[in-house]
């Protein structure tokens, strides 16, 4: 049986990468196919899918989405149930068989699907993701080079620092958000410890995800970088910097402006207009 897994998980990968390349297609469009293939390879049946979700809790609008293969649907329907991946990878394991391979190949196209277009269109294709993908890589200097969407140096606004650390993670291999939170424990030697402080996976999570003004802060910030595997000083300082260019500008933007009232004099001292 895990022989016949391995085999389907080979193949389906096979024709996902030789059909729907990622350099043409969607991620919507790549797990579309990976779902039609799994449901192919095993003759799952409408029925079998729904007693899955069932089984599961899944609510009816994912279900109907899942038998669908209606997969801006499925989104949608796991984002109003408060679910995401963990739900979807259920449905996968349990409705249609899938296994640990094919589980990591279909995470990273509904990772890419969970961003907004803004995020999507800023997120590199790196030599890591290709690698993960199962792609080779012929001439590594095709790759585009996913620094300039990572250089804290090019950040002046909070909507671009938020990009830029999503980037970031993509750029280390999409971690996992555990493996963040402990990544995040590890403070550099000389490292001011009031600034680069441990942060949870979840509040790593919730700062690119579902970010709010109290969520962006500094610690944290220092703590999403750490958790993407950096530890340079300096390149930890150029973050920092990036923060407060950040607080600066919208603390001046916030600041009273200074008004200015034209005031007229009762007796002006110019030629006045003689009147009969």
């Amino acid at each position: 049986m895990a022989d016949h897994a391995h085999d389907r998980s080979g193949e389906l990968r096979a024709v996902l990468d030789a059909m729907y390349s990622l350099a043409e297609y969607s991620a919507e469009d790549r797990l579309r196919a990976l779902l039609f293939g799994l449901r192919a390879g095993i003759a799952a049946s409408t029925t079998q899918l729904w007693q899955a979700a069932r089984e599961l809790g899944a609510p009816a609008t994912v279900a109907q989405a899942f038998v669908d293969s209606d997969i801006p649907g499925l989104h949608a329907a796991l984002v109003q149930a408060g679910h995401g991946w963990p739900m979807l990878a259920s449905l996968l394991a349990y409705g249609l068989d899938a296994d640990v391979e094919v589980l990591a190949a279909a995470q990273l196209e509904y990772e890419e699907i969970a961003l907004d277009s803004s995020q999507r269109n800023l997120l590199p294709i790196t030599p890591v993701a290709l690698s993960r993908r199962g792609y080779r890589l012929a001439d590594a200097a095709t790759v585009a080079d996913p620094s300039r969407h990572t250089d804290p140096r090019h950040i002046s606004t909070e909507e671009e620092l938020l990009q830029a650390l999503r980037c970031l993670r993509a750029s280390a291999g999409n971690p996992t958000w555990r493996d963040m939170g402990k990544r995040s424990a590890v403070i550099p030697a000389g490292a001011d410890r009031s600034k680069h402080q441990s942060r949870s996976y979840n509040t790593l999570r919730m700062l690119v995800t579902d970010p709010k003004p109290s969520r962006v802060k500094l610690e944290v910030v220092l703590a999403f970088v750490r958790g993407c595997g950096v530890t340079d000083p300096a390149v930890l300082q150029a973050w920092e910097d990036a923060y407060r260019r950040i607080a600066v500008a919208r603390q001046a933007a916030a600041a009273p402006q200074p008004r200015f009232r034209l005031r007229l004099h009762d007796h002006p001292t110019g030629p006045q207009a003689s009147h009969s």
